[in-house]
């Protein structure tokens, strides 16, 4: 869609999954006049009522045999992750959990929001996929596309010309500069500088899938699928990638 400040969709929220950033979602929606119904958490459901207030309503499972069970609301995916590397093989890790839970909602077609806080700045001819997060205070330019299910925290600036793949979670206060392409579940952490250093404004750099760019890092070149750039300037192949 095109971002429009004039075109809040009023439909109730339910989030799925649960692990941190709540207040980010509580916050926004009661701005923007948004319902947050409840949570929907397989890991949670049975053993707790509520998570920071927000009731657990049932398990995402439940929505595989009543896809349409709560009528006219929409969804998110809450959990996130931090980037941090994974360990060994826990299927529910913030990584994992939320690529399992982004393949769930595809195959069951769920309608997801669109939550943009409106303490943000936003230019009007920018493209934003279904089931974005911008947090408050973020500055987005000109000319970006903004894949779906990504989330940008707080005070995120975006220049112009740059592209975002799906599912790809931006930290507070990082900053992309022009003509850059980043690729689908990539991190990029708080504080961090992603600019295009090539020698003619025409090119683009690219930041392939799965990417982990570490906080306070400055990225200038491309970065290879499944790789990490460190504060220290350099490149590693992530581990967890394999």
């Amino acid at each position: 869609m095109h971002f429009s400040k004039n075109n809040t969709d009023q439909s109730p929220l339910i989030l799925i999954g649960s692990r941190q950033l709540l207040d980010f979602y509580k916050d926004t929606c009661e701005i923007l006049g948004i319902q947050i119904l409840g949570i929907l958490d397989q890991y949670y459901f049975g053993n707790t009522e509520s998570i920071d207030n927000i009731p657990i309503i049932g398990s995402e499972l439940d929505l595989i045999d009543s896809p349409n069970k709560y009528g006219n609301a929409k969804f998110m995916i809450a959990n996130t992750w931090d980037g941090n590397t994974r360990f060994e093989n826990i299927e529910h890790d913030g990584y994992n959990l939320r690529l399992q839970r982004l393949d769930f909602v595809k195959k069951l077609n769920l309608p997801c929001h669109t939550l943009i806080d409106p303490r943000s700045i936003i230019a009007k001819d920018n493209n934003i996929g279904q089931g974005v997060f911008i947090g408050p205070m973020c500055n987005i330019r000109a000319r970006n596309t903004i894949g779906e299910h990504t989330f940008l925290h707080d005070n995120v600036i975006m220049a112009h010309d740059i592209k975002i793949g799906s599912n790809s979670i931006l930290g507070v206060n990082a900053v992309i500069m022009g003509n850059i392409h980043i690729g689908d579940n990539v991190y990029v952490g708080t504080g961090s500088l992603v600019v295009n250093g090539k020698s003619t404004k025409q090119s683009h750099i690219t930041i392939g899938d799965n990417c982990k760019i570490h906080a306070g890092a400055l990225v200038q070149k491309d970065m290879a699928e499944g790789t990490t750039a460190t504060f220290t300037g350099k490149y590693l192949r992530r581990p967890d990638s394999i």
